[in-house]
């Protein structure tokens, strides 16, 4: 199949395809990666992002930005979001490609023309630090809300950070609280572990030294139990 295939012309995952998951890998390594390749040779996108992501990540084998990049746009050829997102990535920080902040922001256009909550979460990013765009704190925070309304913990933390800090808005820890809430339920460590802080010391919700506890155990047992391991996106 042409890796240039216009939008949403690929092959379909099929059901099987669905059993390629993280504990089917862990399990049968080999068997994984080979039906996997075979998916994305066939032109599914999900395959071909998912390929992408284990040669960035050298899971299963050897780690190799350029195919990386090389099978993630592919998947982004064919109009993945997920994947433009990706690519925006690899030329931003030149991994596997010469740096280029241009064909970055291409990309990044992309994948937020598809309202893909990692490009809206990203160019809040780049809003509140200034990088590539004039800085912004409101136009960080009208991203980030994007983000965070599709349900992305990651947008939801730094939700509750705008209003811990009033960056961008009015400080509001009780509106900060229902945002790290929202992040926390999701395993969101960084929110578990500041939710306990905001019971502890009574901010934005009334001091419980029980529900303290609660978050700061569930957070430190969420970062003990991803720290060495990967999880696929």
């Amino acid at each position: 199949m042409n890796a240039a295939a216009a939008p949403n012309k690929g092959s379909k995952p099929d059901a099987e395809f669905y059993l390629l998951d993280w504990d089917f890998y862990l399990r049968y390594p080999d068997l994984y990666m080979e039906g996997l390749r075979s998916y994305a040779k066939k032109g599914v996108p999900e395959a071909q992002h998912l390929l992408g992501y284990h040669y960035y990540f050298g899971e299963g084998v050897p780690r190799n930005y350029k195919e990386a990049r090389k099978w993630i746009k592919r998947a982004a050829d064919q109009g993945l979001a997920y994947s433009q997102y990706s690519m925006s990535d690899f030329y931003r920080e030149g991994l596997g490609v010469r740096k280029n902040a241009r064909t970055a922001g291409r990309w990044l256009q992309k994948a937020l023309q598809q309202n893909c909550p990692f490009a809206q979460h990203l160019m809040g990013h780049l809003y509140s630090e200034g990088v590539e765009v004039r800085k912004n704190l409101k136009k960080a925070l009208k991203w980030h809300k994007l983000a965070a309304d599709q349900g992305l913990p990651e947008a939801q933390f730094t939700m509750a950070w705008h209003y811990l800090h009033g960056q961008g808005v009015r400080t509001n820890n009780k509106t900060a609280v229902g945002w790290l809430r929202k992040s926390a339920r999701q395993g969101n460590a960084e929110a578990q572990l500041r939710l306990g802080v905001m019971y502890a010391d009574g901010l934005g919700v009334r001091k419980n030294d029980k529900m303290a506890v609660k978050w700061w155990t569930l957070g430190a047992e969420e970062m003990a139990s991803t720290t060495g391991s990967t999880s696929v996106n």
